[in-house]
């Protein structure tokens, strides 16, 4: 006779997204790091020993965001469908305004669409937040829609750079590279794309988790209100 779930066991499709979030954000992380050791070995001479430090600030950031998200799922697998799919349409916003950042006639490179772009995947991280109960369950939410929307766009972003985009001719015309006292811009390239994929973990490790958390709260507060 099979077992009886008990009181205390989540449903079934929360099981199975919780393990299809983890499993998700896992692979995209060892991708992104396998991602990463390749365009070291991409750059040669003084501009690789520049760039160790940066990748070792990225693997430690990429690895913490993961391991912390995966925890926080897993312990709450009612959030992780919320996380899941808020993770994925937050990502492919972001991927979506870095294409246009670095391709073409780079016109995501504009003020007005990075804000839109930034402030469209806060927003869903927010909302991945009001699947919480509890301003901890919130930022659970949001720290996980938060970390995969990050691995899915270090992804495409190191795609990008890897594949020579932006190219080393567009980017010997910034002004930080004429600064910086570097001679190759295909170098400079992958150094900023590190930078910014570190920034961008960052920048959900912190944000996702205060924006779910304070749409959690203000979700419950709403509700109680009506009752």
């Amino acid at each position: 006779m099979p077992a009886t779930p008990s009181a205390h066991t989540p449903p079934l499709p929360s099981r199975a997204a919780a393990g299809a979030f983890s499993s998700t954000v896992v692979v995209m992380a060892v991708g992104n790091a396998l991602l990463t050791t390749a365009l070291l070995r991409q750059v040669t001479g003084p501009p690789r020993d520049a760039l160790i430090g940066s990748v070792a600030v990225l693997l430690v950031a990429l690895a913490v965001a993961t391991v912390a998200s995966v925890a926080l799922v897993r312990s709450r697998p009612t959030l992780s469908g919320g996380a899941l799919w808020c993770g994925a349409l937050s990502g492919a916003l972001l991927t979506g305004h870095l294409v246009l950042e670095v391709v073409g006639n780079h016109v995501g490179e504009g003020a007005a669409i990075t804000l839109v772009s930034m402030a469209g995947a806060v927003g869903i991280w927010a909302w991945a937040g009001t699947h919480g109960r509890s301003a901890f369950e919130g930022a659970g939410a949001g720290l996980g829609a938060a970390v995969l929307a990050v691995q899915v766009v270090v992804c495409g972003g190191l795609v990008l750079v890897r594949t020579g985009h932006p190219s080393a001719p567009y980017v010997a015309q910034w002004p930080e590279f004429r600064r910086s006292g570097w001679t190759d811009a295909a170098a400079f390239a992958v150094a900023n794309g590190l930078d910014s994929a570190t920034s961008h973990v960052l920048f959900a490790c912190v944000v996702g988790p205060v924006a779910g958390s304070v749409a959690a709260v203000s979700a419950s507060s709403r509700t109680s209100r009506r009752k």
